[in-house]
């Protein structure tokens, strides 16, 4: 059986938040949650996501987090929190997953967010409705953490997900510049669709003002935000002012 909740948040560390910044309206409408365990941070903002057995301490812990911050007025903003595809589909796991976004509290529904990540390789669209069909009852937004520019979008129904966030990777600044040139090739597949689009892992001033030239609403990244212990969300700054 998989071990109670409350035990793999403890085995998780303590709470951190990456901000998701508004190019739009100059501000931060919320919050990645990760997870500091003492020298070691583990979140969805950067190249290098949680792996095999750290995935479901590190989302059980997310989603155990965010119903406390949200079980009491304060916190201003979307939380955005960890769902690693393969966990939740587990038969194992997912049971889990379920006892946890149970509890999320319904009357705060319009500041859940999940934030989906370690996806199968060209997913089908069967499990792209399965996905919508677990998480929607909880939460308002699904957002898929693509690695892939070439994700097949198409496989998306109308109005089943939010949108996507492409995670740059690590490298030279002409790879990063391509796979953004890469991605956008499908840019209108993903309006046709309602799904808004998102750049994670961004690291210069640079790589932001090329985001707001491409209209992509919403960025978050190193240079955008630090790893913090308290939320960015419901924080206004100008872009000049980045990261925060």
């Amino acid at each position: 059986a998989a071990p109670p909740v409350a035990s793999r948040a403890a085995a998780a560390g303590t709470p951190t938040f990456a901000g998701v910044y508004s190019l739009s309206r100059q501000g931060f409408v919320g919050d990645v949650l990760g997870r500091s365990q003492g020298d070691r941070s583990l979140g969805l903002t950067t190249a290098v996501a949680p792996q095999g057995q750290d995935m479901a301490a590190f989302d059980l812990a997310g989603l155990e987090e965010g119903a406390r911050r949200l079980a009491t007025p304060g916190y201003v903003g979307v939380l955005f929190f960890p769902v690693a595809f393969s966990a939740l589909a587990s038969t194992e796991l997912g049971p889990a997953y379920l006892q946890a976004l149970k509890a999320l509290p319904a009357d705060r529904r319009n500041q859940l967010a999940a934030e989906v990540y370690d996806l199968p390789n060209q997913p089908s669209a069967r499990a792209l409705q399965w996905l919508s069909a677990t998480l929607a009852p909880h939460v308002s937004y699904i957002d898929l953490r693509l690695t892939d520019a070439d994700f097949p979008v198409t496989n998306i129904k109308a109005g089943s997900l939010s949108g996507g966030t492409l995670v740059l990777p690590d490298g030279a600044p002409e790879l990063r510049r391509a796979v953004v040139s890469r991605w956008m090739t499908s840019r209108t597949e993903w309006k046709e669709r309602r799904l808004l689009t998102s750049l994670s892992n961004l690291r210069t001033a640079d790589e932001i003002r090329t985001a707001g030239v491409l209209q992509i609403p919403f960025v978050s990244g190193p240079a955008v935000s630090a790893v913090a212990a308290t939320p960015f969300g419901g924080t206004s700054r100008p872009v000049s002012g980045l990261p925060a």
